[in-house]
């Protein structure tokens, strides 16, 4: 069809070219919609492609000529392979047939072809910001040329699927290299969309660090596995507390049209004809029991889609406590289902008050089920472990490691819950990024052993320097330090941070131990229950050094006080006088007290000598003597 649109200034108005079933709820359309405009701005195409009564596919390219002037050419190819709609021969936008993914595709209703001109100023121009001037009524579309081909309905049975149609061919079958090559051009140079300053600022700079390949931030490492996951043809959901935009504005998963309103979100069109639904990321109310419960539902119905919910805030897992002590955590061992769920806890003092800073970690770690006495070696009895415990709990500190943790929760062939204490001040900080290279988790692949999830030995030295001082000053190549401290398992020790991580495939080596007082034999079995009792008894007498310290400083700064006060207040030989004085005073009760106390053992002697019925008697030397009384008992 050749078409030729209205010149000048018509907002609110639209011309369309469309096919269309007529069969209401579960139509099948194909649209071609060109939307008006004031005069001296862009004109817009809009396509939107319905199958079985479900739409909302619409996408909108900047025309780069003026369509007003002179005749184009604008053409649908509807294909059992795939729908492509044209302009002068470029293609502007394909959508493939993926009806094995069970994505809907229309394919066996006949539709006719219709062309309209008619009033839509409640949407089509700026969102419907712009009506419809009547002033410059009556408003005309050229339409001429119009060509069909295909099969007529009713008409040979075998006609949609005879190869010799050639609509049919293997020629239209895909892109050629040339529609390819303006399609590409189209998709990057001609979409209509007008986002925020400042969130289009951040996608530049994702696209800088794409082709760079270096410093990939937190929230394009998180982009990346969703992208992949979903290009894989897996099934991504995200819902939580604001988590389109990020709590931290890190995400910006969906961005709005400064102008319309109208939402897109990229993630939606990573394939040609992707379904909406292959990405699902939506703001959910303050009710975190309600939707943590639906998620966790979600996620065993759904065993290979990844399943996330976030938290605003670390702490408002306590609005779903009832869900983790009852259901995730106990869930498989319960019921014998499994579950890939994800949280995200926000979780650190980074900016906020007491009230949203801790994810609890602490309570997640008590609701683990490993053997509190035994600290099994990693290998070979890794995956046994993991299949083993009822979750997992990971705090990671880069991009990659973020990515490799949130894919691996599909790549399994188990399911297990995960707890993420998410980062704050990680979001944005510029050490906290990752290489390309660092991303590759294909075994043999350049990348594959430089992640840092794989390390050989840990020393962790008890001075305050960060673990990426640590690594700067590793003095053995072997050495690495994990990135990804999965502490479900757990091997501690005094002032260490990083735990035996199931990531590993070496020992992680328990160190100054035995200097620090532990028992030599505990360190040997790995005692776990010993050293958890250890590590509470120097915390114990940690807290009351520092109390009594504090209770002796508090008294000697009293009594200095209280020293300068009096000095003050005497002349130097005064002060002698009292000194002498009051050493004498001591000297007088200390002699009294004595006194005191030779008087009662005196008087106590005395008391069991009267009570013996013993008489005294001289022997004139000087000595004593005894003799038995009337009864017979000898005292002496």
């Amino acid at each position: 069809m050749k078409i030729k649109l209205i010149p000048g200034d018509s907002a609110g108005t639209v011309t369309a070219f469309y096919m269309n079933s007529d069969t209401d709820t579960v139509r099948d359309e194909l649209d071609f919609e060109f939307l008006g405009n004031r005069s001296g701005q862009p004109y817009s195409v809009q396509t939107n492609i319905f199958a079985h009564g479900k739409g909302d596919r619409e996408q909108r390219v900047n025309l780069w000529f003026d369509p007003s002037l002179d005749f184009h050419t604008y053409s649908i190819l509807w294909s059992h392979r795939h729908i492509v709609f044209y302009v002068d021969d470029v293609p502007i936008r394909e959508y493939k047939n993926n009806q094995a993914k069970n994505i809907a595709y229309p394919t066996s209703q006949p539709m006719g072809v219709y062309s309209t001109l008619w009033e839509a100023d409640d949407w089509a121009t700026r969102g419907g910001l712009e009506k419809i001037d009547w002033s410059k009524a009556p408003f005309y579309a050229y339409y001429k040329d119009f060509d069909i081909e295909g099969c007529p309905v009713p008409g040979p049975t075998n006609c949609p699927s005879n190869p010799h149609n050639w609509w049919e061919g293997y020629a239209y079958q895909s892109l050629n290299a040339v529609e390819a090559r303006r399609y590409r051009w189209v998709r990057v140079n001609h979409m209509n969309f007008k986002p925020h300053r400042g969130v289009k600022r951040v996608y530049e700079q994702r696209a800088q660090m794409i082709e760079s390949g270096e410093g990939i931030d937190w929230g394009l490492g998180e982009a990346l596995a969703f992208a992949t996951l979903v290009v894989e043809g897996n099934h991504v959901r995200l819902s939580g507390q604001d988590v389109e935009r990020g709590t931290f504005s890190h995400r910006h998963s969906v961005l709005h049209d400064q102008e319309t309103g109208e939402e897109y979100c990229p993630l939606d069109h990573l394939t040609m004809n992707q379904d909406p639904e292959m990405f699902t990321v939506s703001n959910s109310s303050l009710s975190e029991f309600g939707v943590l419960g639906f998620e966790l539902g979600y996620s065993m119905e759904n065993p290979n889609s990844l399943v996330i919910w976030e938290a605003q805030f670390g702490d408002f897992a306590n609005g779903a406590q009832v869900m983790f002590d009852q259901f995730i955590s106990s869930g498989e061992a319960k019921w014998l289902r499994q579950t890939g769920l994800v949280v995200l806890l926000p979780h650190g003092y980074d900016g906020q008050g007491p009230e949203h800073s801790s994810g609890r970690l602490e309570r997640f770690l008590q609701m683990s089920d490993d053997n509190p006495f035994v600290i099994p070696e990693m290998d070979p009895t890794l995956r046994k472990q993991i299949q083993e415990c009822n979750w997992q709990i990971v705090n990671v500190t880069t991009p990659a490691n973020y990515f490799h943790v949130l894919r691996r929760q599909i790549h399994r062939d188990f399911r297990k819950p995960l707890i993420v204490m998410a980062p704050k001040n990680l979001l944005r900080h510029k050490k906290c990024v990752s290489n390309l290279s660092e991303f590759d988790d294909v075994k043999g692949h350049p990348g594959f052993d430089k992640q840092g999830t794989r390390f050989k030995r840990l020393i962790k030295d008890q001075s305050g320097h960060s673990d990426l001082e640590e690594a700067a000053m590793a003095t053995y190549s072997s050495e690495r330090l994990p990135r990804t401290p999965a502490t479900t398992r757990l091997a501690i020790r005094p002032g260490s941070r990083v735990l035996k991580s199931p990531l590993s495939d070496e020992e992680v080596m328990w160190k100054r131990l035995k200097e620090a007082g532990f028992d030599e034999q505990s360190i040997k079995q790995r005692d776990k229950a010993a050293l958890i009792a250890y590590i509470a008894k120097l915390e114990s007498e940690v807290y009351d050094y520092q109390h009594n310290m504090g209770l002796l400083i508090l008294e000697k700064d009293q009594l200095l006080s209280k020293y300068e006060e009096v000095k003050a207040s005497v002349d130097e030989a005064d002060l002698a006088h009292r000194r002498d004085l009051s050493a004498y005073v001591s000297a007088l009760a200390e002699s009294k007290k004595r006194e005191e106390g030779l008087n009662k053992d005196v008087g106590i002697a005395k008391e069991c000598i009267s009570s013996t019925g013993i008489k005294e008697k001289d022997s004139g030397d000087g000595g004593h003597w005894n003799s038995m009384n009337p009864q017979g008992f000898v005292s002496g």
